[in-house]
């Protein structure tokens, strides 16, 4: 188990390095507003990461159709994936709360630091799955929350 934490956590470290970028068309029209709630301590930053498949997920940023980083002010952040098609999404998050570019974790792999993904998903050996994490995006916007987990 110890093994599967340290690789899930390092997966997810990604998020604070690199560029963000839309690997969606510009013919999409749907959004997904994300609020990322308890949050603490109030400092660093959220990273998410929009996934539109299994592969990759949690916490492969390559993978990813969309990223974002919003800088921790309160104890909830919101951001708005924009330009989106219908399909099936997931998020995951990371609080990089000392803002060092990584998810820190202890000598046994267990973060120190929050993380989370969409429909609070857990898996009790290794990474939530995406089918776990997963929801149908339709025609109309959609709202999701995700409580981080620390």
């Amino acid at each position: 188990m110890k093994k599967t934490a340290v690789v899930v956590f390092a997966m997810l470290s990604w998020l604070m390095f690199g560029s963000f970028s839309n690997k969606l068309g510009p013919d999409s029209s749907v959004e997904i507003r994300v609020v990322v709630k308890g949050i603490s301590p109030l400092s660093g930053n959220i990273g998410l990461l929009l996934f539109k498949s299994k592969e990759g997920f949690p916490g492969e940023r390559d993978k990813s159709v969309m990223q974002a980083k919003i800088m921790v002010k309160s104890s909830s952040v919101e951001h708005l994936f924009s330009g989106l098609s219908p399909g099936r999404y997931a998020v995951s998050i990371v609080h990089d709360a000392n803002n060092n570019g990584k998810l820190d974790t202890n000598f046994m792999g267990i973060p120190k630091e929050g993380y989370g993904v969409s429909n609070d998903a857990t898996n009790m050996f290794g990474p939530p799955r995406f089918e776990d994490a997963s929801f149908l995006l339709g025609s109309q916007n959609k709202a999701i929350q995700i409580s981080v987990k620390y």
